[in-house]
């Protein structure tokens, strides 16, 4: 039950769109093809007959060429794909081809992908313990099943971390695994509680309580020279890290006047910390809430109530400019990004769907949006990992025991050029 199958192929607890996209999903591609088929037809005869004069024996290879582009145009329009930028560009259309990582009748959740590798906390064994896959080699591995429950795992290359409650008397600590070599390791074991793990590279960062509960700080660990260090110890709460290179991002609380009773409304802000500059810096410190941010390279993305629901925004660090990724009515809910995406939970359709933002062209597009719950995702390159509902018999009154799984896709962009016709040719 936890092979691949290849016909199908940051945490998410809880868009400038430049034009539409098509979303091939299975029993879809059928229509969708005799769809094109009709349009071809039926657009090119319209088309023709309005600019085009019969054609001859002698027609020329300008006017063969405008029919071709005319059926082009006539289908595109009939699937709904039709996107000009620049007057160059005229489809962007994504490709999902699902697969399944690990569907064990347990409670399989919070993925995280690296490469090839995919982690995720596993209840299989009665608590929660770190599983991961490989797909290269398609192989499972289970990485951590110590006594009491290990949980929100992340992975950078050949390491794996997660918050650990074996030591239940002084809350959860952050552990690590060496994939290559099966060892684990503690990284932080002091005596208050460490929780929400984030790695890249030789760098480990979490929300760490040693100052006390209510003012939680961002604390930092070094794989390669074993040091710890702190990264934000401001006043009232920093939590939820994430890091790419040197650039450490949390949610931030120094700003919100009561932090123990503010949700849903906390003015929380995004914040930043440069670990070769030993630089802190403000991202967003809109007056609403900010949450959840995750970052890749010099883009940092977040949730956002700054509309009176939850959006996507972005910040590019080197242009110093923010951005809508997404503003759509509805509530989006957790955010996950790489170098080619912005992947997010969206409820437009009334349930938990995962929607993206393509962001070499500003493209939006559903990925996917099966009847019950897809969220937590987390994207790597093309890869797409997150949990899912769809196997649980009792979607509305599972919790807290539901069937979640841990779903994968591979995301395949197709993009169409409009060419330049010159008379003669």
């Amino acid at each position: 039950g936890r092979s691949i199958n290849p016909a199908k192929k940051h945490d998410a607890d809880h868009g400038v769109s430049a034009g539409d996209t098509v979303y091939w999903r299975e029993g879809q591609e059928k229509a969708r093809c005799q769809s094109l088929a009709t349009s071809l037809r039926d657009g090119e005869q319209a088309i023709m007959s309005s600019h085009i004069p019969p054609a001859s024996t002698t027609q020329s290879r300008f006017h063969r060429r405008l029919r071709l582009i005319a059926s082009l145009l006539a289908a595109l329009f009939a699937v709904g794909s039709l996107t000009i930028a620049g007057g160059a560009h005229l489809e962007n259309a994504s490709q999902v081809a699902e697969f399944v990582v690990c569907d064990d009748p347990a409670r399989q959740w919070t993925p995280a992908i690296d490469n090839s590798v995919i982690v995720w906390s596993d209840t299989r064994n009665g608590t929660d313990d770190i599983y991961g896959y490989d797909l290269d080699t398609r192989s499972e591995l289970a990485i951590c099943t110590a006594g009491s429950a290990q949980s929100e795992p992340d992975v950078s290359g050949d390491t794996v971390v997660w918050q650990d409650r074996r030591n239940s008397a002084t809350g959860p600590d952050i552990y690590g695994y060496t994939i290559s070599n099966r060892i684990e390791f503690a990284i932080c074991t002091e005596s208050h509680g460490q929780a929400s793990p984030a790695i890249y590279g030789n760098y480990v960062v979490w929300q760490d309580s040693r100052a006390g509960s209510n003012n939680q700080d961002i604390y930092g660990y070094d794989l390669n020279t074993r040091t710890e260090f702190p990264i934000s110890t401001a006043e009232k709460s920093q939590v939820g890290p994430a890091i790419s290179g040197s650039i450490v991002v949390w949610i931030d609380y120094r700003h919100e006047p009561n932090p123990l009773s503010c949700w849903p409304d906390c003015n929380t802000d995004i914040y930043g910390y440069d670990l070769s500059s030993a630089t802190e810096f403000e991202i967003c410190t809109e007056g609403h809430g900010q949450w959840y941010p995750v970052i890749d390279g010099d883009t940092v993305v977040w949730i956002d109530r700054r509309n009176g629901n939850s959006d996507v925004y972005a910040y590019d660090l080197v242009a110093r400019r923010e951005y809508p990724v997404c503003t759509e009515v509805h509530e989006q809910i957790g955010v996950s990004i790489d170098e080619q995406w912005i992947v997010w939970t969206d409820l437009r359709n009334g349930n938990n769907d995962l929607y993206a933002f393509q962001r070499s062209n500003g493209a939006e597009t559903p990925l996917v949006t099966e009847a019950h719950l897809q969220f937590q995702q987390d994207i790597d390159g093309s890869r797409l990992v997150w949990t899912d509902l769809r196997n649980e018999v009792s979607p509305g009154s599972c919790s807290p025991h539901c069937n979640y799984d841990i779903y994968g896709a591979t995301i395949q962009s197709m993009r169409t050029y409009l060419p330049v016709l010159t008379k003669g040719n």
